[in-house]
C-alpha cells in the first residue's frame, strides 16, 4: 500500500486480525530482517524503495501473518535478472527455514525448476502435467509440455543435478601482494589475494605485462563464473566454459580458491547419470 510506510505495511495483517499495533510492528521489524532488508528501511515509502526491496517488503508482509501456505504470483517479474536471482535465493533460504508450503505462480520454466519441488503446467487453465522438476524434464507428458520447456530441456536437467562428487583439481595460484617476484610459468595461474579469493586469470604474457608497469587489473583476465562444490552441474560446467583457461575457479563458502573444475568431468558425470536412469 503505497500509502503506508514499509513498517505499517507489513504489520497489516496482524493488526487487522485484532493484534496490538506495537506488537505487530515489533514483529514486522523482526520479519524485515528475515527477509534481508535493512530495518533502517522500515520508516520509508514503498515508491522510496528500488524494485528488489519492494518485492522483499511483499513477502515480508506475506510471512507476517504467519499463514501455512504462501500464494505468490509472478512475485518477481518485474525486476532485472540479477536481483530475480537473488529473490530466488531468499526464498530458497526462506522455505528451507520456515518449511511452509509457497504455490509460486510463474511463467519462467526455469524459474520454476528451480524454486519447486514439484511443477504443475497448466494450458488455457487445464492442467497438462504436474510432476518433479527431473520427470518433467526427462519425460513430459504432452508435446505442449515439452515445447513449454523448450529446446534446453538437456541443458536444464543439468540444474537438477548434484555437483556432490565431481573432482577439483589444483590450480596453480599467485598471491596478488608478491606478483613480481614470481617464477615465469606455462598456461594460467589464478591470482588471488591476501585472503585467498580470485582475483583473475594470468597467462605468462600477462605476468611480462605486468612486470614492465602495467596494472594488475589490465594484465589479469576475468575469473568467469565461480564453482562452490554444493553447486549443481550446470553450474560447474557454466564456470569452465566461462573461464578463459578452461578450468572454472571452484571456492569454498568463504570465496577462498580451493581448486578448479573441467567440463570433461561434468560431461563424464552427465554420461554416468544418464546410463543410470
Amino acid at each position: 500500500m503505497p500509502h503506508q510506510r514499509v513498517i505499517d505495511n507489513v504489520a497489516t495483517v496482524p493488526v487487522l486480525r485484532g493484534q496490538r499495533r506495537r506488537a505487530a510492528r515489533t514483529a514486522a521489524y523482526q520479519v524485515l530482517e528475515r527477509v534481508g532488508l535493512d530495518v533502517k528501511l522500515a520508516r520509508r515509502y514503498p515508491a522510496q524503495l528500488s524494485g528488489g526491496e519492494q518485492q522483499r517488503v511483499g513477502v515480508a508482509r506475506a510471512l507476517a501473518a504467519d499463514p501455512p501456505i504462501l500464494l505468490m504470483d509472478e512475485p518477481f517479474s518485474a525486476v532485472d535478472p540479477v536481483v530475480r536471482h537473488d529473490l530466488q535465493n531468499e526464498i530458497l533460504r526462506l522455505q528451507s527455514e520456515l518449511h511452509k508450503t509457497i504455490v509460486f505462480v510463474t511463467h519462467d520454466i526455469d524459474e520454476a525448476l528451480r524454486l519447486g519441488e514439484r511443477v504443475a503446467v497448466f494450458k488455457g487453465g487445464v492442467l497438462q502435467q504436474c510432476d518433479e522438476p527431473a520427470r518433467l524434464l526427462s519425460r513430459p507428458a504432452n508435446d505442449f509440455v515439452s515445447r513449454f520447456i523448450g529446446l534446453g530441456r538437456g541443458y536444464r536437467w543439468l540444474q537438477l543435478i548434484d555437483a556432490a562428487g565431481l573432482p577439483v583439481h589444483d590450480v596453480p595460484r599467485l598471491s596478488a601482494e608478491n606478483l613480481s617476484g614470481a617464477d615465469v610459468f606455462d598456461g594460467w595461474a589464478v591470482v588471488v589475494d591476501e585472503a585467498g579469493a580470485p582475483l583473475g586469470w594470468i597467462d605468462a604474457e600477462g605476468l611480462r605485462r605486468h612486470r614492465d608497469g602495467l596494472a594488475l587489473s589490465d594484465s589479469m583476465t576475468g575469473v568467469g563464473s565461480l564453482f562452490r562444490p554444493r553447486g549443481n552441474l550446470s553450474q560447474a560446467l557454466d564456470a569452465a566454459l566461462s573461464s578463459p583457461s578452461g578450468i572454472g575457479v571452484a571456492v569454498d563458502d568463504d570465496g577462498r580458491v580451493i581448486g578448479g573444475v573441467l567440463a570433461a568431468d561434468v560431461l563424464a558425470a552427465v554420461e554416468s547419470q544418464r546410463k543410470s536412469r
